[in-house]
């Protein structure tokens, strides 16, 4: 049966699951509107048994980075420049990261970090638990792709028709290739 997220007026996102809680994890975009440019959204946890909505929070500038569920936490970006961490049972917040611009894409996760970019050309390792920054590297354009990690780095590309690979541990730029057009 097919899960359906009651207020939904534009979503530009992935869903995530966490099997293991039975619950699926909405970004909403807009509840006003269905344009590009509308904001006012939020997150959705909805349960996969009954379809109900469990909690919401509400997301202001609007987001289209797919949520990640690890342990007992959701990550998102919004179009303000914040990562957030909420707990998935309450959907209260853990914690709150600005940036220096829209974050559009997903984070991933390794090793206890969380790995994400921005419009701004900023690129970021955060503790996943407290919400602090390990390292930022800053090579411009703009991170609109959700990143790989394997081998210790972290793979991502970029609007500015790059493609980089940075060293989990430190942010270092271990390589980063041009591939001529939109990443």
């Amino acid at each position: 049966h097919p899960v359906h997220v009651p207020r939904c007026g534009l979503s530009a996102s992935s869903p995530s699951l966490d099997v293991a809680h039975k619950e699926l994890f909405v970004s909403v975009l807009s509840l006003k509107g269905s344009k590009i440019g509308d904001v006012g959204g939020e997150l959705a946890a909805v349960s996969m048994t009954n379809k109900k909505t469990l909690w919401t929070f509400p997301v202001p500038s609007g987001t289209e980075s797919s949520p990640m569920v690890v342990g007992n936490a959701v990550y998102f970006g919004d179009q303000g420049g914040t990562e957030y961490s909420l707990n998935i049972k309450t959907g209260k917040q853990n914690w709150a990261f600005p940036t220096g611009g829209s974050i559009k894409a997903g984070a991933d996760y390794y090793d206890g970090n969380l790995y994400f970019g921005n419009y701004g050309g900023q690129f970021y390792a955060v503790n996943a638990k407290t919400g602090k920054k390990v390292w930022e590297a800053t090579p411009g354009g703009e991170f609109y792709s959700t990143p790989a990690v394997a081998y210790g780095r972290i793979y991502v590309g970029n609007n500015n028709g790059d493609a980089y690979s940075f060293e989990a541990s430190s942010g270092a730029v271990a390589w980063s290739r041009s591939l001529g057009a939109y990443v």
